[in-house]
């Protein structure tokens, strides 16, 4: 009940519909219907807290090495990441965002929260999809990344 109840203020706040379904809440979030991101968001109200996760898609094979490399630095003090964690989803290649809150943060935040990881996800799917990292990319050199409140810039 705690869920559908947090679930049904976020839809107030945010103006996106949301429903819950056994225990879970998914959405799509993109303008192209070729090109979206699946958002979802699952109840772990039992251990006071609710997951935020997204599938990102899988890099091509030129892009792949310096996307794990770039995820890898992006995780780092979830520096570019704002506040998720990037992963590979084993056995698919495909890159996840992830985030976990307590009720408590998602209580309080929970409009910001969420806005904030759609709008990362978005970022970094489109990454991914477009094949922006590149091989010769520089270990220092992110200047395509940029922090913009709890959301990526590209």
């Amino acid at each position: 009940m705690e869920f559908s109840k947090i679930i049904s203020q976020l839809a107030s706040e945010t103006g996106v519909p949301l429903e819950v379904r056994e225990g879970f809440c998914a959405f799509a979030v993109g303008d192209d219907e070729d090109d979206v991101v699946m958002i979802v968001l699952q109840d772990l109200t039992e251990a006071g807290r609710i997951a935020f996760w997204a599938d990102l898609g899988a890099p091509d094979e030129r892009s792949i090495n310096a996307l794990h490399r770039i995820a890898l630095e992006a995780n780092d003090l979830l520096g570019l990441t704002g506040g998720a964690t990037l992963s590979v989803i084993p056995g698919s290649g495909h890159f996840r965002l992830q985030r976990i809150e307590t009720l408590e943060t998602l209580r309080q935040l929970g409009r910001s929260l969420l806005e904030g990881f759609i709008d990362t996800a978005v970022k970094w799917h489109q990454m991914v999809e477009d094949g922006r990292a590149r091989e010769e990319s520089e270990t220092s050199d992110q200047s395509f990344l940029m922090m913009s409140g709890n959301a990526i810039s590209i």
